[in-house]
């Protein structure tokens, strides 16, 4: 449960600052192990939000958060 309060309090932190971004501001995750799992899904809902090309993601030893339409 610890994973998805990090992640809620990200989202809520990333999706107040968006809209008055720079259109070009570049947004870069990252994370490790469990952390990875929890950028992962971050990138993935930010992308959605916002030109998918300027988020970045980098991972170190995460699991894969996920299946289906993700899948590499």
């Amino acid at each position: 449960m610890f994973y998805f309060q990090v992640y809620q309090k990200l989202r809520e932190l990333i999706a107040d600052i968006v809209p008055f971004a720079d259109p070009n501001l570049q947004l870069y995750l990252s994370g490790h192990s469990m952390g990875g799992a929890v950028a992962q899904v971050a990138a993935f809902e930010f992308a959605r939000l916002v030109d998918a090309t300027r988020v970045q993601l980098l991972t170190i030893g995460a699991p894969k958060a996920a299946g289906g339409e993700w899948d590499y």
